[in-house]
């Protein structure tokens, strides 16, 4: 039962209609004192949370509040009201995929042997979804919870968009507030067991746990049920006592069902990744058919035709291309005389070129928000402690010791928290603390050069100079794409402030 109630007050917003409802949230779509629409989603809706909690909330959702990608549904804001957080973000018209699947499932009279959804279809949605996932890992932040009901509908200038949804608090974080709303026990922990890797059972959790997470949703969304569904068991679970991953049934190419087997491996490390996955869907886009090199099934004994067939639009199936012949290769003699070549020509060359490489993954890690890997990475750059790179490692070391870094660069600046006092200030890309940690909550920098900082829990709006744009004097603050809104509902284009 809901614990809030149709147009019922919510802080600034009117509740309209419940949308959904699980362990830990309430989620509403609601309306403001302009009419316009938004969905609110109230967490703990039935209980008060203590301080500490409602900090480790808000530190993270920092990280997620100003997150923009094409498949990413955005948080305009995040705040709390009487105790409780609440995320407003975008009101999806046209439901989840769950509504969809229902939708094909429903209207599968005329055509009882389709599948909800085509091949091609499949593919799309792994693309945008894979996607997002790779820019999330890129931010250190794991979704934790991907399933149909967390992937949103919309319609672009492109066709239909998928858009991830519910993500940014951390497995701690959602047992901490299931404790507090006295729903574990009915919850598994905060997670979604049907859609669970393996490692999650066991209390594990990694970037290609969100992965297995995805294979399961494709599993469901290519048949309409899940597997192990006549077993009642979830699929992790399974794995974890022993059972095989059970291969996907119906018309669909080998190498799709390749595709699906490998993102349900009981081993993460054999488990494909988001940017393969990510890879492998654009390359079906763009050709009509999977690469060659995903093979078939472990447990497929069959023929390895290079000609897959999908099923397309009912029982009609089109042979897909041949997989492209691989590149000419010189024979043997010729390869050697060519390595040959090259090491006598470019001996040095060829060292030099392994410098870079190394120079050039120390920078990807500071620029991902990997401190402590990235201080490593230069340190290893400098064995006789002198040069730029020893200079940089040191930097990194020292910055280590005092800060916690909080997610990757943007514009420039990364926004990090003194660990003795627990404020927030800026460093640049040189490693230097280039505004003070005197803040109490900080967001990323936005394209504009702008980011929203708190003090004595009012809002303001700083630019990477660390001149004051809007001063810190409002209760609440969050960006759109072109514009600040502030908790008065003033809106300032950020045209405006960078003058």
């Amino acid at each position: 039962m809901a614990h809030f109630s149709e147009n019922d007050q919510f802080d600034l917003y009117t509740l309209q209609k419940l949308v959904g409802r699980g362990a830990t949230a309430e989620v509403w779509k609601v309306s403001d004192r302009n009419g316009r629409t938004f969905a609110l989603k109230i967490l703990a809706p039935e209980a008060i949370l203590d301080e500490i909690t409602l900090a480790d909330w808000k530190r993270e959702f920092q990280r997620a509040v100003e997150l923009r990608h094409p498949s990413v549904l955005p948080v305009h804001l995040f705040d709390v009201f009487e105790g409780r957080p609440f995320i407003l973000m975008n009101f999806m018209e046209q439901g989840s995929l769950t509504t969809r699947l229902r939708e094909r499932l429903s209207d599968r009279s005329g055509h009882p042997v389709a599948p909800p959804f085509t091949e091609r279809e499949l593919a799309g949605i792994i693309a945008q979804v894979s996607d997002a996932l790779v820019f999330l890992e890129s931010r250190n932040i794991l979704h934790l919870d991907i399933k149909p009901d967390n992937i949103l509908l919309d319609r672009g200038e492109e066709g239909e968009r998928y858009l991830i949804t519910d993500f940014g608090i951390s497995a701690e974080l959602r047992n901490t507030i299931l404790r507090m709303t006295r729903s574990i026990g009915q919850s598994e922990g905060g997670m979604t067991p049907a859609y669970a890797a393996p490692e999650r059972f066991r209390g594990e959790v990694n970037p290609k746990s969100d992965v297995f997470s995805l294979g399961i949703m494709l599993y469901e969304l290519a048949i309409g049920k899940l597997p192990m569904a006549d077993a009642g068991i979830p699929l992790g679970m399974a794995l974890n006592n022993g059972a095989g991953v059970p291969e996907l049934p119906g018309e669909f190419s080998r190498r799709f069902k390749a595709l699906v087997n490998r993102c349900l491996h009981k081993d993460p490390l054999a488990r494909c990744t988001a940017r393969e996955l990510l890879e492998w869907s654009r390359f079906y886009m763009d050709q009509g058919y999977w690469p060659e090199y995903l093979g078939t099934t472990d447990n497929y004994t069959g023929a390895d035709d290079i000609r897959e067939t999908q099923l397309i639009h009912g029982n009609a199936k089109t042979p897909l291309p041949p997989s492209p012949l691989p590149p000419t290769r010189p024979n043997s003699w010729g390869k050697w005389a060519l390595l040959l070549v090259v090491l006598l020509a470019g001996g040095y060359a060829l060292s030099s070129i392994i410098g870079p490489s190394d120079a050039e993954k120390a920078e990807a890690l500071w620029k991902a928000g990997q401190l402590p890997a990235a201080a490593q990475a230069y340190r290893d750059l400098c064995p006789d402690d002198s040069g730029p790179y020893c200079a940089m490692a040191a930097r990194l070391e020292n910055l280590d010791r005092d800060f916690d870094l909080i997610g990757a660069f943007s514009s420039g600046m990364a926004l990090v928290q003194d660990r003795k006092t627990s404020l927030y200030g800026y460093v640049d890309t040189t490693g230097q603390l280039s505004i003070p940690a005197q803040y109490e909550q900080g967001r990323d920098f936005n394209d504009h050069g702008l980011a929203a900082v708190a003090r004595n829990g009012m809002w303001g709006v700083i630019d990477r100079l660390h001149k004051t744009r809007i001063p810190l004097k409002n209760k609440g603050i969050h960006f759109t794409d072109s514009m600040v809104i502030l908790h008065d509902g003033k809106a300032i284009p950020f045209t405006a402030l960078k003058k």
